[in-house]
């Protein structure tokens, strides 16, 4: 399994996107907005996410932020691109 890890700020604006690999989602500062699959949900100090390959997803980050991003499977093979 190919693995890639990158730390960033979510845009404090509604995104989505889609992708071939599996994304755990941890927030380091600050907090964003999940909907995967019709679900939706906070990511925070105490709650992170796991977006599924190939679910399209929609995402916000909320004020000051920074995330950790785990791109599982053959995410080194995948663009691997926030939008």
């Amino acid at each position: 399994m190919n693995s890639r890890i990158r730390t960033l700020p979510l845009a404090n604006s509604c995104l989505h996107h889609d992708h071939t690999y599996h994304q755990f989602v941890i927030a380091m500062t600050g907090q964003a907005e999940f909907e995967i699959a019709g679900k939706s949900g906070r990511v925070d100090a105490s709650h992170g996410c796991l977006v599924p390959g190939g679910e399209v997803h929609f995402y916000e980050g909320i004020g000051k932020n920074s995330h950790c991003l785990l791109y599982t499977s053959d995410a080194a093979d995948d663009s691997l691109r926030v939008d």
